[in-house]
């Protein structure tokens, strides 16, 4: 019996060590999982902020990217009614530069008159002058030079008044 009795006792011992190493090795378990549990915690929290900045910044983007397409509607709208302004502008350019060229055709046939009315009034001068004992000037070139200083008036007069006086005499 005695020796039944030992090997029951080292038996209970020996299941008691079995137990409390089991408890040991569950108590040890436990604090992993709770610590695991903890940092799941932790990284369902840093989840958590990175969702909400991530849903901030797509909304921050999706009101950039509205802000960029409306700068983009208001340039190509700038541009078509820059377009026009040029085109418009350019007409207006085409047409004054018609009027323009006209305008200097008309002044050029009222220089060529002006220049034969100048050859006129050069000869009659030229004969006024000689007629006085004056030596002749050469003739200018008209419109490239400077006509020599002439008493335009006094000259008209003169030569409207000889012609009044042949007239009255034919």
């Amino acid at each position: 019996k005695l020796q039944s009795a030992t090997v029951r006792r080292d038996d209970a011992k020996h299941r008691h060590e079995l137990l409390l190493k089991a408890i040991n090795s569950n108590s040890l378990k436990e604090r992993s999982i709770v610590e695991d549990i903890s940092k799941i915690r932790s990284e369902i929290g840093s989840n958590e902020q990175d969702l909400s900045a991530a849903q901030q910044m797509e909304s921050q983007t999706r009101l950039r990217v509205e802000t960029i397409e409306h700068e983009i509607s208001m340039e190509r709208t700038r541009h078509v009614d820059t377009v026009a302004d040029l085109e418009s502008k350019s007409q207006e350019m085409d047409e004054s530069k018609v009027k323009t060229t006209e305008s200097i055709e008309s002044k050029k046939a009222e220089i060529e008159s002006k220049k034969a009315e100048l050859r006129k009034i050069w000869e009659k001068s030229a004969g006024l002058r000689k007629s006085e004992g004056h030596p002749e000037p050469d003739e200018p070139n008209w419109g490239m030079e400077q006509a020599p200083s002439l008493d335009v008036a006094r000259v008209r007069v003169r030569v409207n008044a000889e012609e009044v006086e042949l007239n009255s005499k034919k």
